[in-house]
């Protein structure tokens, strides 16, 4: 069987759940793929995207799936996690050219940024308590980690992590799932992965920061170790020149 074969096929799996459809071509034509010509069916969506992307999609979906039982603010409080999800992987994935060009890595920082947050979802469904814990992380200043250990003896990035891991996931995307808030315990091959995906998130939420001292949860430690700080300089005048363009 011929990849197109297997592409057409995979497009027709697709264009069956009219919510995946919507998520696929939302993604095959944002910012981070820049594909010249607009891509208006699951099919091209897939050439485009590849398979490891594509599956990454149908369990992004399913895991941020509306639930009608969901109370309104679970429910909101979902999207917003999910919103959070693709922003990070979008930056993420544009930080990664900074640190390769393999098409592996940036595809692998793309899937695990898109599921660095998973954990929460978990969480979400088994705590009532949680949802008043990450609007609380909003105006406190204080690691949700922390705080997630408190209450529950884990976090979101364990659990992230440990789900994925029972999907089959790769280890690669399993460590920038597990150590997306503390960078400096990961495994030493999968540092670039994880700063990406370390810094994007720290960007999606403290988006009007102009300085590397002045962010609050950035590992500054990681990124002085690893001699990041000249690029993470490049990010943050390309980053916010795109932001002031977009104004």
């Amino acid at each position: 069987q011929s990849p197109m074969a297997s592409f057409k096929e995979i497009g027709h799996i697709i264009s069956e759940d009219a919510s995946l459809t919507a998520k696929v071509l939302q993604i095959a034509n944002s910012p981070i793929y820049a594909s010249h010509e607009k891509v208006s069916n699951p099919m091209q969506a897939a050439v485009l995207l590849g398979v490891n992307t594509i599956k990454a999609l149908i369990i992004f979906v399913a895991v941020f799936s509306k639930n009608s039982t969901e109370s309104i603010l679970k429910s909101s409080t979902k999207k917003e996690i999910e919103n959070h999800c693709l922003k990070v992987a979008e930056i993420a994935q544009e930080i990664t050219r900074f640190f390769s060009t393999d098409k592996e890595i940036i595809d692998n920082v793309f899937v695990s940024s898109l599921m660095h947050d998973f954990g929460k979802i978990v969480l979400l469904e088994i705590s009532n308590e949680y949802v008043n814990l990450l609007h609380e992380e909003k105006n406190v200043n204080r690691n949700i980690v922390e705080k997630e250990m408190e209450m529950f003896g884990t976090s979101h990035c364990e659990i992230g992590a440990y789900l994925l891991s029972l999907w089959g996931l790769p280890d690669s995307i399993l460590e920038g799932v597990a150590y997306h808030h503390n960078p400096s315990q990961a495994d030493t091959p999968y540092i670039p992965l994880v700063a990406a995906l370390h810094i994007a998130n720290v960007l999606a939420v403290e988006y009007d920061v102009n300085k590397i001292e002045d962010f609050k949860t950035l590992d500054k430690n990681f990124i002085k170790e690893n001699s990041y700080s000249e690029i993470l300089e490049k990010i943050l005048e390309k980053y916010h020149q795109e932001n002031m363009e977009a104004k």
